[in-house]
């Protein structure tokens, strides 16, 4: 199995700035561009549903800056966001994919207006109030829900430090269990370095060995 996490941290209501607007200062906020030598990776998809949630309970100029980082207006942002649910649906329907989307509101807060709650509903996540301001407990039940949304794939997704002055937390994760479209020779697997990004360091992995004709993606940052 293959787990995939994403968690945006912010206030539950974000501060007008005409030089810089709040999402546009948050979204470097997305866990999983670690500093310090810590690995994470994320799916696209984690950052269009995590970022939908939380465009659903926003109002301009936030929403605005949600619509311009996706580059649409908000009625195909609202319809793309949509059709991807529908897709992930399918793929869950297969018993291969699970989709997990949720939102943690601090419980001090008044609450979640009825429409937001109602959004909240229709892209079948979670809302949980919970006592954010705690951050070490807090920081476990949030990681107990990645843990069980992944079968223990992402166990210690979050850090305390990570939810430090945040009234609310987004999270998504995805789970992909599925056979190999061409499999691996268990016998060709064995323990190699494999180098973090950006560092001399290395940790030891099982690496699986394949010979064939495979497509591949070349890009300006690197190959795949």
């Amino acid at each position: 199995g293959l787990g995939l996490a994403l968690a945006l941290a912010g206030p539950s209501q974000a501060q007008e700035s005409p030089a810089n607007h709040a999402f546009e200062r948050s979204a470097v906020q997305v866990w999983g561009l670690r500093p310090g030598g810590r690995q994470a990776c994320f799916s696209p998809v984690s950052l269009w549903l995590a970022l939908g949630l939380a465009e659903s309970g926003s109002g301009p100029p936030t929403s605005d800056d949600f619509y311009r980082f996706f580059g649409l207006d908000r009625w195909e942002y609202r319809r793309q966001l949509d059709r991807l649910r529908l897709e992930l649906g399918e793929g869950s329907d297969r018993g291969m994919l699970t989709s997990s989307l949720a939102i943690w509101v601090q419980a001090s807060n008044k609450g979640l207006q009825p429409a937001f709650l109602a959004r909240i509903k229709a892209l079948g996540a979670e809302a949980v109030n919970m006592n954010l301001s705690n951050a070490e407990k807090a920081c476990q039940q949030i990681n107990a829900w990645f843990s069980q949304k992944t079968a223990g794939k992402i166990d210690n997704f979050l850090s305390p430090h990570d939810l430090l002055d945040a009234d609310m937390i987004v999270g998504h994760a995805l789970f992909l269990k599925a056979r190999w479209a061409k499999p691996f020779d268990p016998k060709n697997t064995h323990p190699e370095p494999f180098y973090l990004e950006n560092s001399l360091q290395s940790v030891t992995v099982p690496m699986m060995h394949r010979q064939g004709s495979l497509r591949c993606l070349l890009a300006e940052q690197g190959e795949s």
